[in-house]
């Protein structure tokens, strides 16, 4: 039987949305996540995509100082940053621009950082786009 091994972020920096704080907090104080840097933006900012790119732009500015653009990885799903005036413009087209070798966690919404699709269709009994989720944050 295989060993399990213990994930190592202990070289990596994260950035995460603050909505996830709790969960990420959570998972460093049982040591499951032991990255060398985290960084949060403030939680809401899906509805000012305005202030999202620039707090997200000024966390991977700090982030540098502790880790290169690959060892960066950012906790934000694809669909959090919705610009009316760019409205193909994604979280990952921004990380793309800023740098090379960022990855972000795969992942539509925040909520899906928590749980995913499959774990949200068992929940809501194959209705999971009839349901609103909420988070703590």
């Amino acid at each position: 039987m295989a060993e399990m091994t213990q994930p190592a972020f202990e070289d990596r920096c994260i950035i995460s949305c603050g909505m996830l704080h709790p969960e990420m907090t959570h998972l460093m104080e049982t040591g499951f996540l032991n990255p060398r840097w985290i960084l949060f933006t403030p939680p809401g900012l899906h509805a000012l995509p305005d202030r999202l790119e620039e707090h997200l732009l000024r966390r991977l500015t700090q982030a540098r100082e502790w880790c290169p653009d690959q060892k960066i990885i950012v906790v934000y799903g694809k669909k959090c940053y919705v610009n009316p005036d760019e409205p193909v413009k994604r979280v990952h087209s921004i990380l793309q621009a800023a740098g090379r070798g960022i990855v972000r966690v795969q992942g539509d919404y925040g909520y899906d950082m928590l749980a995913g699709f499959e774990d949200r269709q068992r929940i809501s009994g194959g209705r999971q786009d009839k349901i609103l989720w909420f988070t703590p944050g």
